[in-house]
Formats: C-alpha cells, structure tokens, sequence
C-alpha cells in the first residue's frame, strides 16, 4: 500500500496500525506480506549513455508503506 493513502486517512488507520504492530510483537513473527520488496531499476549514467548495458543501472529497493512504518516503530520501542 502506498504511503498516500494512509496519510489521508490517519485517524481511521491509526488504531488498526496499533493493533498490527501490537499483535506482531506479541507473536514475535513480522507479516509476510511486508517482507516483500520490489526492485527497480534505475540508469546512473548520462541519459545518452548505452541503455542496453545492464552495468548502468543500480538496484532501488522499493518496500511498502507499511513496512517503514513497522520498521520506525519498532526501532523506537528498541
């Protein structure tokens, strides 16, 4: 899910991102549906340069909303 989304819709969200993050401490297992990370992938070099060599690009992981937000949440209660 994207971060948008959940901005808007803050206070709604809020008691059931407790409720997740609570419930997750509790049974010590992180979601497997937020481990997954997409990987894009992204030219480091002039736009004009050889597009067809893959040793232009770099790996940019993209991970879910919702991860970030366990991930904060969880560094802090550390």
């Amino acid at each position: 899910m994207p971060a948008r989304p959940l901005e808007y819709c803050l206070n709604i969200s809020s008691e059931f991102l407790c409720y997740l993050i609570n419930t997750t401490l509790e049974e010590g297992r992180f979601p497997n549906y937020l481990e997954q990370m997409y990987v894009i992938p992204r030219s480091h070099v002039i736009p004009s340069g050889d597009s067809d060599n893959t040793n232009n690009y770099q790996p940019v992981p993209n991970t879910a909303a919702l991860a970030k937000i366990f991930e904060k949440d969880l560094g802090e209660q550390m």
